[in-house]
């Protein structure tokens, strides 16, 4: 179970710390919850007994992100449908090296070749929850974080330029 003060980061709301677990009686029902406070600046109450499928994962460091985004960037499959499912599956998985790796074969395909609509939104939806995930770890605002992020994947790209 996690404890207060954790930093942690939802699927879908991005990164927050757990501020308490509460206890709450509904219909003759005790349930725990997680009160959280994300990167937005918004609350919410997260069921500790949803928490044990992943749906809840721990924050990594900056560098394992940096590490990741330098990486070889990794073939996507071609057709559409296969891609969108793996890059959707890392997408929700909530798990920020994943994210990273889509992030960092979107863009390089985007150098390569054409987006498809399908891909341009996962690539920004994963830019926007690392970029969450970067503004609580060593605490700067979004717009840095996001300044920071693209900061990383332009020297990243510049890696993956010199491999080719």
């Amino acid at each position: 179970m996690h404890k207060p003060g954790e930093l942690l980061c939802h699927p879908r709301h991005g990164v927050g710390i757990v501020l308490e677990i509460q206890e709450i009686a509904m219909n003759n029902n005790v349930a725990r919850y997680y009160l959280m406070e994300m990167a937005t600046g918004d609350k919410m109450m997260i069921p500790v007994s949803q928490t044990g499928d992943g749906s809840l994962t721990t924050v990594p460091a900056p560098d394992a992100i940096n590490q990741t985004l330098s990486a070889p960037p990794q073939a996507l499959p071609v057709d559409f449908r296969q891609r969108a499912n793996e890059v959707e599956r890392k997408v929700t998985s909530g798990d920020s090296l994943l994210l990273a790796e889509v992030l960092r074969d979107l863009t390089w395909k985007m150098k390569t070749s054409k987006l498809s609509t399908g891909d341009i939104r996962m690539l920004e939806v994963a830019r926007k929850l690392l970029a969450n995930m970067l503004v609580v770890k060593p605490h700067m605002d979004l717009r840095e974080a996001g300044r920071r992020l693209d900061q990383m994947l332009q020297q990243a790209a510049l890696a993956w330029s010199v491999s080719e």
